[in-house]
Parts: C-alpha cells; sequence; structure tokens
C-alpha cells in the first residue's frame, strides 16, 4: 500500500461525511429522521436537537481538514484526532472507524508529532487533556453519550429471563422489547429485531424510538430467553399496568394520587407571567377540557389529545389538569394562560402499562417537534423503583437530554414510606421530583423518601398539597391530598418561568428551582425534603437575573478551544 492511501481514504470519509452532515442539516431542518446505520457519518441527532451549530461547526472543521490533510498541514492532523474522538461515541460504526483513524494518525503518521520537542510537550499535553475533557463533557451535555449508555444497559438492573415472569405462563405473553440506542438509529436495529419476533412466531403491535426504542410483542414465553440473546437487546420486561387508580394495593403499583394547593403567585401575574406561549402535557388518565374550569374565552385551553382508551376514563387527569391550568376566579391554576396536551394512557379499568407511558412521552416529543413549542411534561404517576429495569427512568431523562422537554415527575405514596421508595420514574437524575408538604409546611405522612435508585439526590423539591381544592372530570370542587397534585403545581410554577426564558435549557429551571427553594426539615438537602419548598419568585428573580445560566456548556466548549490552542500553539510559534 502506497504511504499516502490511508490519508486519502481519510480525507474521503471527511469528505462524506461533510456531505452527510450538510444533509443532515437538511433532514433536521425538515423534521425528517436519518437512518441510524449512517449515525457514524450524520453524528447523533442530539448533537442537533442541542444546537444546529454544531454540526454547522463540525462541517467547517471535516471541511478544513480534508483539504489540510492533502497539504499535510500538522494541524489539521490535530483536528482530524479532535473531530474522530467526537465520532467514538457513535457505536459501534464511529467507534471501530474513529478508533483506526486516530490510532493510525498518532502512530504511524509520523509527522503528526514529528516536531514535538521536549520542550513543547508541556503544550501537546495540556492541550490535549483540555481537549478531551471539554469533548466529552460537551457530549454530555448534549446526551449523545446516552447512546453509549443505552448500548450498554447502565439502567438496566438486571437482564430479564423466561424466570421472571409468571412460573405458570404458558403460550404468548405481552413484553416490552428494550433496545439500544434512539432516535432515527432505533430504526434500523428493529427491524432487525422485528424480524426475529416474526421468525419466532411472535407478533409486533407497536414501537416507539424517541424516547425509548422499544418494540411492545406478544411472544411465546420459551422464546423470550432466545429473544433476550439478541445482542441488540438490553431487556426484555413483561409488559404490565405500573399504576391502577381503582386498586393500589398491589405489590408492585403504587398509585400517586391527589396533592395540590394554591402557591402565593401574584406578583408574577401583576406582571402578566401567566404561562404564555408555554404548553403542558398531562400525561394522565386524560382531560375533560369541556367543564368550566377549563375552558378559556369559550374555548378548551386542551389543544390537542393523544388517547390510547378514548378519552378521560377518571378524574384524576382533570383533576390535575386544572391545578395548572383552571380559569376558575377563586380556584386558579398555577400558570392559567398555558396551553394543555391531553395524554389519555390509562384504561377504563384506571390501569397504565409501561408501553402505554412510553408510547405518550414519545407523541409528546412528535408534538412538540412538528409545532415548534416549548413544552413541560407533567407526570402524576409512578411504580415501584426497579419493576421496569430502568426503562422508564432511561426514557424520562432522554425526554430531559435529547428534547429539551422539562420532566416533572411526582415521588410517589405510599401510606408508610420508607428510605429509597422514589418511585421511578421519579428516580431518573434529569428529572425533577415533587414531594408534598401540608398546611404547616410539615412533610406529607405518604410522600415518599430518596435516595432514588438511579440517583441519589431525590426528591428534588416539594410543594403544598394536603388538603388540595381542585375540579374533577364533572367539574364538581373536590378536596384532597397527595403527590399527584404537588407536581402540576411544580410544572405550572416552571411554566410560569419558562414564559420569559424559552431559550432555556431543561436543566435550567430544574436548577432554578433546586437553587431558589425554601429549606425546610434538615439543614440543606435532605430525603424527605429534597432543596425545600418551591419558591417560585425567587426561582423567577433568579433565573431573570441570569442565574443559574448554564454555563458548562460555554465551559467545556472553552476548555475543548483552548487545548486544541495549546497543542497547536508550537506549530504557530514555529512558523513565526
Amino acid at each position: 500500500m502506497h504511504k499516502d492511501t490511508p490519508v486519502k481514504l481519510i480525507q474521503i470519509y471527511f469528505m462524506l461525511k461533510s456531505l452527510f452532515i450538510v444533509l443532515g442539516i437538511l433532514l433536521f431542518w425538515f423534521n425528517i429522521p436519518h437512518l441510524s446505520i449512517l449515525n457514524f457519518l450524520f453524528e447523533d441527532m442530539s448533537l442537533y436537537n442541542f444546537s444546529i451549530i454544531i454540526p454547522i461547526v463540525l462541517l467547517i472543521g471535516y471541511i478544513y481538514c480534508f483539504y489540510g490533510l492533502r497539504d499535510r498541514s500538522n494541524l489539521a492532523r490535530i483536528i482530524s484526532i479532535v473531530l474522530c474522538f467526537i465520532t467514538f461515541f457513535v457505536f459501534p460504526i464511529g467507534t471501530i472507524i474513529s478508533s483506526l483513524i486516530i490510532v493510525y494518525l498518532v502512530f504511524f503518521e509520523k509527522d503528526t508529532f514529528a516536531d514535538i520537542k521536549k520542550q513543547n510537550m508541556p503544550y501537546r499535553v495540556t492541550g490535549a487533556g483540555l481537549s478531551v475533557i471539554g469533548i466529552v463533557g460537551l457530549l454530555f451535555l448534549t446526551g449523545a453519550v446516552a447512546t453509549v449508555s443505552d448500548n450498554l444497559g447502565l439502567y438496566n438492573v438486571g437482564t430479564l429471563s423466561t424466570m421472571d415472569f409468571d412460573s405458570d405462563s404458558s403460550g404468548n405473553v405481552d413484553v416490552i422489547i428494550w433496545m439500544g440506542g434512539v432516535g432515527s438509529q432505533a430504526v434500523s436495529v428493529q427491524n432487525v429485531v422485528t424480524q426475529d419476533i416474526i421468525n419466532l412466531g411472535g407478533t409486533v403491535s407497536g414501537q416507539t424510538y424517541l424516547v425509548a426504542n422499544t418494540l411492545i410483542a406478544s411472544v411465546d414465553v420459551d422464546d423470550i430467553a432466545t429473544i433476550q440473546s439478541n445482542p441488540n437487546v438490553i431487556s426484555v420486561i413483561p409488559d404490565e399496568k405500573i399504576v391502577n387508580i381503582y386498586n393500589f394495593d398491589k405489590d408492585v403499583t403504587f398509585l400517586l394520587d391527589n396533592s395540590y394547593s394554591l402557591i402565593n403567585v401574584d406578583g408574577l401575574w401583576d406582571n402578566n407571567v401567566t404561562g404564555i406561549g408555554v404548553t403542558v402535557a398531562v400525561v394522565d388518565t386524560g382531560i375533560n377540557g369541556n367543564i368550566p374550569a377549563l375552558q378559556r374565552n369559550g374555548v378548551s385551553v386542551v389543544v390537542d389529545s393523544f388517547e390510547l382508551y378514548g378519552g378521560y376514563t377518571h378524574w384524576h387527569g382533570t383533576a390535575c389538569s386544572s391545578c395548572i391550568a383552571s380559569q376558575d376566579s377563586i380556584y386558579k391554576g398555577i400558570a392559567p394562560s398555558v396551553d394543555l396536551l391531553d395524554i389519555g394512557v390509562f384504561d377504563s379499568d384506571g390501569g397504565a402499562y409501561t408501553s402505554d407511558i412510553i408510547q405518550g412521552w414519545d407523541w409528546v416529543v412528535n408534538w412538540k417537534n412538528s409545532n415548534d413549542r416549548f413544552v413541560i411534561c407533567s407526570n402524576s404517576f409512578g411504580a415501584a423503583p426497579y419493576s421496569d429495569n430502568g426503562l422508564l427512568a432511561s426514557a424520562a431523562n432522554n425526554m430531559v437530554e435529547r428534547y429539551n422537554i422539562p420532566m416533572v415527575v411526582a415521588a410517589g405514596n405510599l401510606n408508610n414510606p420508607y428510605s429509597g421508595s422514589i418511585n421511578t420514574p421519579g428516580n431518573a437524575e434529569h428529572v425533577l421530583t415533587v414531594g408534598a408538604v401540608d398546611d404547616n409546611l410539615e412533610l406529607a405522612s405518604f410522600s415518599c423518601l430518596g435516595p432514588g435508585a438511579y440517583f441519589d439526590h431525590k426528591p428534588d423539591v416539594v410543594a403544598l398539597g394536603d388538603p388540595v381544592h381542585m375540579f374533577d372530570d364533572e367539574g364538581n370542587k373536590i378536596v384532597a391530598s397527595g403527590t399527584s397534585f404537588s407536581t402540576p403545581i411544580t410544572a405550572g410554577a416552571m411554566a410560569l418561568l419558562a414564559q420569559n426564558h424559552l431559550s432555556y435549557d431543561a436543566e435550567q429551571f430544574n436548577i432554578a428551582f433546586r437553587r431558589s427553594a425554601t429549606d425546610l426539615g434538615p439543614d440543606g438537602f435532605d430525603y424527605g425534603y429534597g432543596y425545600g419548598l418551591i419558591n417560585v419568585e425567587k426561582a423567577d428573580e433568579m433565573i431573570s437575573e441570569g442565574i443559574p445560566i448554564n454555563m458548562y456548556n460555554y465551559v467545556f466548549g472553552g476548555f475543548t478551544f483552548i487545548g486544541i490552542g495549546l497543542v497547536s500553539y508550537p506549530d504557530w510559534r514555529k512558523k513565526r
């Protein structure tokens, strides 16, 4: 092989990446997912979601390296290594290709570091270290690294087998097949596994690919181990009802039923901060948007709906919605100007399957992408911490990290809360988990305690919620208590903050609520009150003053550029 052949192959690869990134930008602009099998060329979709500037910068970098390698530029070779390190996290093809290029440029392309002298080594080492820290940090911020964690099953508590199903089970059972990767890359993986299911005599009734890569299927219980052995499969999970509104005494289900208390937000309302331009998705039992309390100027505040079971099935969802957007002059919602999305995922028996929740979240992501609105997701439900092998927690984190949808989630209710009882998905790291306090600001007796199964610092905050005045699905005023309603209160409060800060990301709102909370109980964070009672006015002041601006993206971006500068400084100095 001619000595220039590897460099020419790298150039071809970089040119292909440049062309595909241009195509990827166009696809992103028109909301068309690209094939995951080509993710190593397009780059991870989460980079596009985080900021369209990122793929544009990468495009410029690949074009520069294409011409720079042709001219044997040492700086181009160094930048090539940096760019390949980004693609390294696109498992598995990107990992293989980028590893080969990095190894060649570092160890076989002798000119790359031929001019390194002893006095230049500190610049090279320091610069390389800063670049690596910066790139890894940016990838974590964008959620791109989540692809690797999905593929490796880092949220997986332990893979399931036929032993985890009812020992009396025979014939077909309903399951969720959870696979690695989300977004467009999930499609090709699903095609492979679907064919395997069909070959085994099973059927596929549904799928999700945005918040979690899942197939909803019916398979013979004896074939589960075979499906589990597929390297694309993280876990095969029984598709069970995780919440049952009418019967919550089952071993693995906990009803999150009822908590609400009106928070004093008069100061924000006086300044016309009422949630204008913000949409809140209520994932629950459905909403009766025709009751007077949910009519704004004669029109329902519910602007769209996803109803798996044909409309509202219980008062719970309507009551949650009234906490957020009630138009009643006395029992007014926290954010009366928001629009609501009705995500009805509970059946007529009052139950929601794990697959129902995932499908509801997937719909919310699609709606946001299609309507270009800022969406907050309120989730007043939960299941036992380990009941789904971490699927809901992983999907909830993807909602926040990949699609910038703040997830406000109930901590859960138990008659006798115990340490570590935070329900899933409230135990996910990137959601805002809400407990409940009573009128005396004492922790409600039912509010579940931390730590979380997947993240230690849970719950995040508490809201007043014992007792609560609200409206049921017939428009009647009712009173009840529980964490279900401290959750939409907090979602409504977040909508107030979002009105004037639509460009902020979901994590920034979480940080604002944690930092501004009024400390209750033991000093500082604790597993009952979290960081304390939500303080809407203080959170608004904090976020309006630019605190907390998420500075990590600037910090890590700065590390990357400073690192490249230090690595290439000897080259600049040599030319001078």
